[in-house]
């Protein structure tokens, strides 16, 4: 089945078949009840994602740990700090497929092992923050890449708290208006996440960061308005509610 993760001269593997192939290959991973057996097979799918041909092996192999990730009760301790490592230089890949999927494939490596990942990858927010300033909102990256990164500042990383949120709103204002549901979901939900993580410092703010602060919020009254989704109206009550609170004690 690894083979099938791979693409060569004779044969097309199209995303279907990965996607087939890795959820296969994620299920034996759980079925495996020796800790050395499940390390060999995720320390095989991590040498795959250092292969520097064809984009489709590190897309392949990156479904595979994330589907995994996503079902094992127990990563095996001794594979934890490899894997963040290897997934996040796939954060730079070349492909937007490859960028997306590692970043998604972090996703329940930081709920299961937050600590874990705060400690071996320090600078992963302001990383993050940076591939969204590169970004346009026809990336398909861009939501994954927020989905991430409101995960991380859900976290109890100290990097969060070194945010400034007039620099980092702005490159997120694009995607509140994208047309791709997931796309404004992520977006808000991001937004939210940096407010919340910028509280102990909104007393102190400069005129440039009540500024930004006050398009923010005008922008979600304006995506009320215009929105059809009732989760992320939800989630525009949720923010009109925090910024209740920040007026309240502010």
């Amino acid at each position: 089945m690894i083979s099938f993760q791979k693409s060569n001269s004779s044969i097309i593997v199209v995303a279907p078949i990965r996607e087939t192939c890795a959820q296969t290959l994620s299920i034996i991973c759980n079925c495996l009840h020796d800790h050395s057996q499940c390390s060999t097979l995720i320390s095989i799918l991590l040498n795959l994602l250092k292969h520097n041909g064809t984009w489709e092996i590190r897309h392949g192999a990156l479904l595979t740990l994330k589907y995994t990730f996503n079902i094992l009760k127990e990563i095996p301790n001794d594979i934890r700090i490899p894997c963040v490592q290897a997934i996040r230089q796939c954060l730079q890949d070349e492909s937007d497929d490859v960028v997306a999927t590692a970043a998604a494939t972090l996703l329940p490596f930081v709920t299961q092992y937050e600590s874990v990942v705060l400690d071996c990858a320090p600078g992963l927010i302001s990383e993050l923050i940076s591939l969204l300033n590169s970004m346009d909102d026809l990336n398909s990256a861009a939501s994954s890449i927020m989905n991430l990164l409101a995960k991380l500042l859900a976290s109890n990383s100290a990097e969060k708290f070194k945010l400034s949120f007039a620099q980092v709103l702005p490159k997120i204002f694009p995607f509140c208006r994208h047309h791709t549901l997931p796309f404004r979901l992520a977006a808000i939900q991001t937004v939210m996440k940096i407010i919340e993580a910028s509280q102990s410092k909104l007393n102190t703010c400069t005129s440039e960061e009540l500024s930004v602060l006050e398009y923010t919020f005008r922008l979600f009254f304006e995506r009320s308005i215009l929105e059809s989704d009732d989760k992320i109206l939800t989630l525009i009550e949720q923010v009109c509610q925090l910024k209740s609170f920040l007026l309240w004690n502010s």
